[in-house]
């Protein structure tokens, strides 16, 4: 089931204020049960299932997008690899993926936890408390907006593609 963060973001706990948008934050709690019912709850849930149901240890891989300017200031990053610093595992496995899409897309700015921390509020940060690094690597890929609609968001997706098979 596919939903905006327009209207629950998938990505927060039930604690976070960023939990419902601009556009739902205002609805009664009885519609906001319904969306954490009916949205939040069966996709978490069944991100759960899968990785419980794998052979340890998992890379989940959590990609989104980000605006290119925020409160008037541009961001200088293109890719961000967001993970935890603290978790040895996730640490090799970015450094790994950095310098391979280093290589692919040399003209780039691949930078790590930016233009957000990965140890912030959301769904990895979460995993990572429910499973041990041997376990569990929780890695969020941060993909610039100013490529949508590119060419070189075409090369971001197959740089990706083919960097994840090498690791």
């Amino acid at each position: 089931m596919v939903t905006s963060r327009l209207v629950i973001e998938m990505n927060r706990s039930t604690d976070s204020h960023e939990l419902f948008s601009d556009y739902t934050r205002q609805l009664p709690d009885s519609e906001k049960i319904v969306l954490l019912n009916e949205f939040y709850f069966p996709y978490r849930d069944s991100i759960v299932r899968a990785i419980s149901a794998m052979d340890k240890p998992v890379a989940h891989l959590s990609i989104h997008s980000f605006t290119s300017v925020l409160n008037d200031i541009e961001r200088e990053v293109d890719i961000g690899l967001l993970f935890d610093p603290s978790r040895e595992k996730e640490l090799e496995f970015c450094n790994t993926l950095q310098q391979s899409l280093q290589k692919l897309l040399p003209k780039f700015r691949i930078r790590f936890n930016e233009p957000y921390l990965g140890t912030d509020d959301g769904f990895t940060t979460t995993l990572r408390k429910k499973y041990p690094e041997n376990e569990y690597l929780g890695i969020e890929i941060e993909v610039n907006q100013k490529f949508y609609g590119t060419i070189q968001l075409k090369e971001i997706v197959t740089s990706l593609s083919e960097s994840l098979r090498i690791n």
